[in-house]
């Protein structure tokens, strides 16, 4: 019998970390395991530049990315990102059925990055997504592309959380100071500098990650502990060893970090922005445009309570599954895609 085949077209892959890059190795893992062929066409497949300030961004040239889609012969395309390799797919493929995802908040990140207007940004987009069913993570993210007619159709497409991988060797204890953890690539558009400025008399904070920001927040923080780029056991560690999580960003769509702290036990402070609002719950975190009044609100709930519920809601089995009926869905009204090509 023949095997379904899905191509994936990301300009986010390994070895960068970030939610993109484990949002789709687990879909690539849980889609082999559902006996799916996949083909991921990333940076590393084709020569490519780093981003003007974010080396570990990787601009590609996508000579050839065509003939590889059309020599797989998929059934399912599947642009994830809105970089060099989705803008060829998508220009290679326009007149045929795909589907599209929204992971970044891209009028916001880019303006408060790089100064575009909001505008460009939204006209960009509007013609990426305009004839695909576009993939987000959460019910705000779906209302605000509906609202601003972004995609042919706005679908939910969750995330989950790899257990298996993100097992700690210990448990929680109460620390002689509070411990408060933030896990994040460090660049500017994070926001970090408002998790880097709670009170160090009053907290112990630990920072997890890398990225083009780091340097200069090492020199503005030095009561800051920054650990690098975390993995498996000791990234889980870290969660259980906090009191509380921080979330300081306001432009993610998601926050793949979030769930993997609640998933552990740990409750999450965050600003009542898209991306916390649907992910944090009533029992697993607290939202506050006052963000140490989050933390002291958060530092109150309980931790077993904030485990259980979390993984209630958050798993990868569930996650793929409404992906792939996504993918099905959309090309029910059409054809497979590969018949067309």
């Amino acid at each position: 019998m023949e095997r379904t085949r899905l191509c994936i077209v990301t300009d986010a892959w390994l070895p960068q970390v970030n939610g993109v890059v484990t949002t789709l190795t687990n879909l690539v893992e849980q889609a082999e395991k559902d006996n799916w062929e996949v083909l991921v066409l990333h940076p590393c497949l084709f020569k490519n530049y780093s981003a003007p300030g974010y080396p570990e961004i990787k601009l590609s040239v996508p000579l050839g990315l065509k003939k590889m889609i059309k020599d797989f012969a998929p059934h399912y395309l599947h642009i994830a990102t809105e970089g060099p390799l989705g803008i060829a797919a998508r220009i290679s493929f326009r007149n045929r059925t795909f589907t599209t995802a929204y992971h970044t908040n891209w009028p916001e990140f880019l303006n408060n990055i790089f100064f575009i207007p909001p505008k460009i940004t939204k006209k960009f987009l509007t013609w990426f997504h305009h004839n695909g069913k576009v993939m987000v993570p959460t019910e705000s993210i779906r209302q605000q592309l509906v609202k601003e007619n972004i995609g042919k159709e706005v679908v939910l497409f969750s995330r989950g959380v790899d257990l298996d991988r993100l097992k700690p060797y210990i448990k929680h204890s109460n620390n002689k100071k509070i411990n408060l953890l933030c896990v994040s690539r460090l660049s500017k558009e994070k926001n970090l500098d408002a998790f880097c400025s709670l009170d160090p008399s009053k907290y112990q904070l630990v920072l997890v990650g890398d990225g083009p920001y780091r340097d200069e927040l090492i020199k503005k923080y030095t009561h800051v502990y920054f650990t690098g780029v975390l993995k498996g056991t000791d990234l889980a560690n870290e969660y259980v060893k906090a009191d509380c999580f921080v979330f300081p960003s306001k432009t993610d769509t998601f926050g793949l970090v979030m769930i993997e702290s609640q998933c552990l036990g740990t409750p999450v402070a965050a600003y009542p922005v898209n991306g916390p609002i649907d992910v944090i719950l009533e029992q697993t975190g607290v939202m506050d445009n006052n963000l140490e009044y989050a933390v002291e609100k958060a530092l109150k709930l309980d931790r077993n309570i904030c485990q259980a519920k979390a993984r209630e809601v958050y798993n990868w089995t569930f996650a793929w599954n409404q992906f792939k009926s996504n993918l099905i869905q959309h090309n029910d009204d059409t054809n497979f895609f590969f018949l067309n090509l």
